[in-house]
């Protein structure tokens, strides 16, 4: 083991919360890359319960994948993460953004953020008003 790696597993009360919003035509890098990210972490003693959820129990990316099993839309707790991630930007007008859902995070002390143009769904739900914001540069 390395050196300064605890092997103490935290307790239920210590772990913290990560949900991925997911919506269809999410692209499969802009989830996996992050979600791996915190499943890692937890291998070196981090606390993170990692959720995947949507609107909808099933879905498709953009790279054709089916997605199921996925959560509905929980509370967020103090906490808790929601992640963004991002999905094809030939969709990103007229989206579908879960937009109540969105805004009850931070109110109640959990954190947002996303992960490329992910940030358009932030944007549609408005809380990146008079926020400044980078995202890819295609879109």
């Amino acid at each position: 083991m390395a050196r300064g790696v605890t092997t103490k597993r935290p307790t239920r009360s210590e772990r913290r919360r990560v949900f991925f919003l997911l919506v269809p035509q999410v692209h499969v890098l802009d989830l996996a890359g992050p979600m791996q990210v915190f499943y890692e972490a937890n291998g070196f003693g981090a606390a993170y319960e990692i959720h995947t959820c949507s609107e909808t129990p099933t879905l498709k990316t953009r790279q054709g994948l089916t997605l199921a099993g996925l959560e509905p839309l929980s509370e967020i707790g103090k906490a808790d993460t929601v992640l963004v991630p991002g999905l094809a930007s030939t969709l990103l007008r007229g989206l579908k953004v879960p937009a109540r859902w969105l805004q009850s995070v931070e109110p109640v002390g959990g954190s947002l953020g996303s992960i490329c143009s992910g940030a358009f769904l932030l944007g549609h739900a408005g809380l990146l008003d008079r926020r400044q914001c980078t995202t890819h540069w295609k879109v």
